[in-house]
């Protein structure tokens, strides 16, 4: 029976680091009863510290009136700014009097109170999830409040232009003509569609924060070398690989000449 090679990161919950089938994986799930293995391309690294520091002096001190995230990855970045949010200190380095604590509660409350504009419902999803998270430590006044677009939206592009919509039907402009001010969560490979169209609309005011980057995996020919072996055949034609772009085809011909596996390559 064929062994399918995912070229993607597993879901959470998902077994099959260890090659196994019995994992919550959808595309896992959706391939049995073949045996498959997602192997992750690439790696994330996150960019912290400029969204710590936004995160840390409220929503309300440079009136962000909303958060944009087009991803999970950007979802998990602000997940873990939040939980690193500071307490601030004095010049000395210690911890800030009652009053100054609780002011910075109160900074740190105001997020609950900014929507948070998302692509699909997959980041909707991420957004719930991570405020759930963020509860049990104490912490979901951090994350930002309503849930917006993940059904209307499947696209930056659309998200965009749903984003100008409730503009349109909120009026979302006051008489100084202030603009309404929108930080976007942004990695090195974002699409420049959703900020090419809100940068079009006078109204807005996108500030866009990079908070994480990817780039080819240094684990990749380590893993595929593993999942072969495990499979007990040492044929590596019964495998079929899916779901790679160009950038997946330059990582995955480097891993596998890193693995020893040149002949099977053309």
């Amino acid at each position: 029976m064929p062994h399918v090679l995912l070229l993607r990161a597993p879901s959470p919950g998902s077994e099959s680091v260890s090659s196994k089938d019995d994992g919550d994986d959808p595309y896992e799930a959706a391939l049995r009863p073949f045996k498959s293995t997602s192997i992750p391309v690439y790696e994330t690294l996150q960019t912290l510290e400029e969204l710590e520091d936004i995160i840390s002096m409220g929503a309300t001190a440079r009136k962000w009136a909303g958060v944009v995230a087009t991803s999970k990855r950007a979802v998990d970045a602000w997940a873990n700014a939040a939980a690193n949010a500071r307490v601030p200190t004095d010049e000395r380095g210690e911890f800030c009097n009652k009053l100054q604590c609780q002011l910075s509660s109160f900074l740190l409350e105001s997020w609950s109170h900014v929507p948070c504009y998302v692509v699909g419902e997959a980041t909707g999803r991420a957004v719930r999830e991570m405020k759930m998270k963020l509860e049990v430590s104490g912490r979901s006044h951090v994350a930002p409040g309503e849930i917006l677009g993940a059904q209307e939206a499947g696209t930056g592009e659309q998200l965009a232009h749903f984003i100008i919509t409730r503009l349109d039907s909120k009026n979302e402009v006051n008489a100084a003509e202030e603009k309404t001010k929108l930080l976007f969560l942004v990695g090195d490979k974002t699409k420049d569609s959703l900020p090419t169209i809100l940068g079009a609309d006078r109204r807005v005011d996108l500030v866009s924060v990079p908070v994480y980057a990817t780039r080819p995996s240094p684990h990749l020919a380590e893993a595929l070398a593993l999942a072969i072996e495990k499979d007990g055949k040492g044929e590596f034609s019964l495998y079929t690989f899916l779901k790679y772009d160009a950038r997946s085809n330059n990582c995955l011909r480097t891993g596998l000449v890193d693995s020893g596996f040149r002949s099977i390559w053309h």
